[in-house]
């Protein structure tokens, strides 16, 4: 009788502890489920916030750089274009502002990662425009070049600044933009006239600015394209590229200075032993090189870097002159260039 009851009580009492244990358990678990879904809802949010800014941000800079080409760019006179549907004028494209003066390392920081090169997307015309350098030098006094390549993306204006930092989070009309500018190394001197002159510029998710670089990885695209085209208020030339690399910041490929026609050579004959592509350009100690520089993501702090001899253009009046001039190109797209 007694054993019956203290089975009674603890058939009566067991089953109620185990169920407030039980009970408490299914709402912790409950409550860390709410917690990790609305973690999750969270992570989604913000990742679609800086999809969206990071879509508006190329926009602007695609509707920015486009509205300049549109507007201080122009076929010349012998060529006819089909008509376009022109996207709207950005609406702060200011005057000159003066950009703050920051003294740095030359170099270029790591913009966005680019998908592998495939294709291209709005091709640079093959022709020599008429460039408007007075507006553009309008719009932004750093103003110094137009660089295009026939058939690739590399369709943009140039800027010269006091360093290399401002022109990496900066549009050409001074507005603030992931993009930034194609910009001259600070250290080189005006008018493209040091034994290199160094290119910086993004190398960009949406294949805008530098992204085209990396594509002279393969033979193919190099045979396609193997030069780019630079207008300047001085003349106009060809740079024919003749090597192109991946490269550690700590490689020789940004030197400005050279102690000597022979330390000049030796540089170049080791850019062309380490091309991923093979050219026949000769470049002699009198030559002026242009060296084009992007980040890629091999490694670390990985760059793509494209060198070319810089070559003027017969017919362009004022082109300084460059050793070798029974290399100089004739003006494609304009009659009366000379040969």
């Amino acid at each position: 009788m007694f054993a019956a009851k203290r089975r009674n009580e603890n058939n009566g009492s067991a089953p109620e502890g185990r169920g407030r244990r039980g009970a408490s358990g299914k709402k912790g678990r409950s409550a860390l489920r709410y917690a990790v879904l609305a973690l999750c809802v969270c992570v989604m949010l913000v990742s679609g916030y800086k999809l969206i800014d990071s879509m508006l941000e190329y926009k602007k800079a695609d509707d920015a750089y486009g509205y300049i080409e549109r507007e201080f760019v122009k076929p010349p006179p012998n060529v006819s274009l089909p008509g376009e549907t022109a996207p709207p004028e950005p609406s702060s494209l200011a005057p000159e502002t003066t950009p703050p003066a920051v003294a740095v390392p030359p170099g270029e920081t790591a913009s966005e990662e680019s998908a592998k090169p495939s294709y291209v997307d709005n091709p640079a015309p093959d022709y020599w425009p008429e460039v408007d350098f007075e507006g553009l030098s309008g719009v932004n006094s750093d103003f110094a070049a137009w660089l295009l390549c026939t058939g690739t993306n590399v369709n943009y204006p140039v800027v010269h600044g006091a360093d290399n930092t401002y022109y990496l989070t900066h549009l050409f009309d001074h507005r603030q933009n992931g993009a930034g500018t194609l910009f001259v190394d600070y250290r080189n001197k005006r008018g493209f006239s040091d034994r290199n002159t160094i290119i910086y510029g993004h190398n960009m998710r949406n294949h805008s600015m530098f992204w085209t670089l990396s594509l002279y990885r393969n033979q193919s695209f190099y045979n396609a394209h193997p030069a780019f085209r630079l207008l300047t208020t001085d003349g106009n030339y060809e740079i024919r590229l003749f090597a192109g690399y991946v490269a550690a910041t700590s490689n020789e490929a940004w030197r400005v200075y050279f102690s000597s026609d022979d330390d000049f050579l030796e540089w170049i004959a080791s850019l062309k032993a380490g091309s991923a592509f093979s050219a026949d350009v000769p470049v002699g100690a009198d030559d002026r090189v242009v060296t084009l520089s992007t980040c890629v993501y091999d490694f670390n702090d990985a760059r793509y870097v494209l060198f070319g001899k810089l070559v003027p253009v017969a017919g362009s009046e004022d082109a300084a002159p460059v050793a070798g001039s029974e290399d100089a190109v004739p003006v494609a797209g304009n009659e009366e260039a000379a040969p």
